[in-house]
């Protein structure tokens, strides 16, 4: 055995019908049905599983990085802005501005709010709404 295969329930199910299908105990029109995929989609899922096994259904993605992630050379582009004195106080919309003017940046206003973030540059609306109003006194 090679070791533990980490699947989610809709991966389970998955076997389970594939497991029926391959057997012939379920056809592939009632396989693709249950699961909510097409026919042809099943047909692709079940050479998967006879080629690799149970692990062959769960999703190759899985525990790679995003697609749509910042690179390292964007995130320290934003961080070395805002070493500059005259930046500190900036928002993520500001910053945003003046890093596409200057750089040639490519990335979203909530990209840079997000890294300003999780540096500690700007605190999220969450934090900020924590005040506590508290009533006047009655008289």
């Amino acid at each position: 055995m090679e070791g533990r295969i980490p699947m989610s329930t809709k991966d389970l199910e998955r076997l389970e019908v594939l497991k029926e299908v391959s057997e012939h105990r379920l056809t592939q029109a009632k396989g693709a049905q249950k699961l909510g995929v097409t026919p042809r989609h099943l047909r692709r899922l079940l050479c998967r599983f006879k080629e690799e096994g149970p692990k062959g259904i769960v999703s190759r993605k899985l525990g790679a990085p995003g697609n749509r992630q910042l690179s390292l050379e964007q995130k320290d582009l934003i961080l070395s802005f805002f070493q500059n004195e005259d930046h500190r106080d900036f928002g993520p919309t500001l910053a945003h501005e003046y890093l596409t003017k200057d750089n040639s940046f490519m990335a979203s206003t909530s990209a840079v709010r997000t890294v300003m973030i999780q540096n500690g540059l700007w605190n999220s609306k969450k934090i900020r709404k924590a005040k506590m109003h508290y009533l006047r006194p009655k008289g």
